[in-house]
């Protein structure tokens, strides 16, 4: 049976700016950031991994929680640091991590072209500040991931008009809880799926 995504309709460069889990088609308005100081928690003792569908949970440095974190943190730099000057070559990273399936999804909504469009028409530089994990979760058999984490960066230039509709700031911490999806792909983890919650104002990085 073919893979269904979640995010159809969409752009995830769009989606960064909307607020939306299921995101928007580039003819809908952005959301405005609500504002809120709270950050993901947890005990220090505790591990935010587990088996899917079980209580088994996993250390932080077990190899394929190591090399998980990794693909998404690396695909996380690439959004994230994105101008009107490098938004080709960042789109060029983020395809990257991408599978075969998720690619040709993206392509089906011309997301190169609207992506480029966003930056370039607006002016737009975001700037990430760091990633909070959630929690997340491991298939049985190692072949399937659901990593949780909020990505928190801020916008170090934009057209003043677009920002204000949105009611961004330049220069303010906001943070996204996103849930992305990853498949094995022989020795490499992939991205198979990604889901957006809405942009908030973040005060401070840690707890």
């Amino acid at each position: 049976m073919p893979r269904k995504y979640t995010l159809t309709g969409c752009a995830i460069a769009l989606a960064l700016l909307s607020g939306c889990a299921n995101a928007p088609d580039s003819g809908t308005d952005p959301a405005p950031a609500t504002a809120s100081a709270h950050q993901p928690q947890r005990d220090g003792d505790s591990s935010l991994w587990h088996v899917e569908g079980s209580a088994t949970t996993l250390p932080e440095d077990d190899p394929d929680v190591i090399a998980l974190q990794r693909a998404v943190a690396l695909h996380s730099a690439a959004v994230d640091n994105r101008s009107a000057d490098n938004v080709e070559d960042t789109l060029e990273a983020e395809y990257q991590h991408y599978s075969d399936g998720f690619n040709r999804m993206l392509e089906d909504q011309n997301h190169r072209a609207s992506t480029e469009a966003l930056y370039q028409d607006h002016e737009l530089q975001t700037r990430q500040l760091g990633v909070a994990w959630t929690t997340s979760s491991l298939s049985a058999d190692r072949n399937r991931a659901v990593v949780g984490f909020e990505s928190i960066f801020e916008f170090t230039a934009g057209d003043e008009t677009y920002l204000d509709e949105r009611e961004l700031e330049l220069d303010e911490r906001y943070a996204q809880p996103r849930e992305i999806t990853l498949v094995r792909a022989g020795e490499e983890w992939v991205i198979d799926n990604i889901e957006k919650g809405p942009l908030r104002a973040a005060a401070t990085l840690g707890p």
